[in-house]
């Protein structure tokens, strides 16, 4: 006749071991997802799409402007805004400029979008300087380009779930 007798004791703390595992990795898959998010922006954004599709094409009068500033005018580009300087006056004449004069290159809105992990089941993506936070919701509202579309949201959770890990533990 052969005894044979288990530990108990060792099954609950191999699983206790593995519950510990999953717990510390969520946090790291979170980082990754919210990095992979912000990618998934910033790449459709540069091939002029939207969370919908193709962005709205320019007006004939911004098109204009973009042509005599030497920017494309058949994509729209996220990317870099240009906003009116106001005209000089002197000796009571208002100074006409030309097109090129008359703007000024704003900086990278898309640059300034950041991520951050707010907790194991959450993670944020927003935009670090206030003039990029506030010109992204007023082109977000013509063009939306700040969120993910269902194809996105499914790779993006499949991002996170093979992040979680937890260590082969042979006893």
């Amino acid at each position: 006749m052969i005894k044979i007798s288990t530990k108990p004791l060792r099954i609950e703390r191999v699983a206790d071991d593995i519950k510990s595992d999953l717990q510390k990795s969520k946090k790291r898959a979170m980082a990754r997802t919210v990095l992979h998010g912000t990618t998934i922006i910033e790449e459709r954004t540069a091939q002029g799409k939207g969370v919908r599709g193709a962005f709205k094409s320019y007006s004939s009068g911004w098109k204009r402007v973009r042509a005599a500033l030497g920017l494309e005018t058949s994509k729209v580009n996220l990317e870099f805004g240009y906003e009116r300087k106001a005209p000089t006056q002197s000796n009571g004449s208002t100074d006409l400029r030309s097109v090129k004069d008359s703007y000024v290159k704003r900086p990278s809105m898309l640059a300034a979008m950041q991520g951050k992990v707010v907790n194991r089941h959450v993670g944020e993506i927003f935009f670090s300087r206030a003039d990029a936070a506030k010109r992204a919701a007023m082109v977000n509202e013509k063009r939306k380009f700040f969120g993910f579309s269902r194809d996105e949201q499914k790779q993006l959770a499949n991002v996170y779930f093979s992040g979680i890990k937890f260590k082969d533990r042979k006893r």
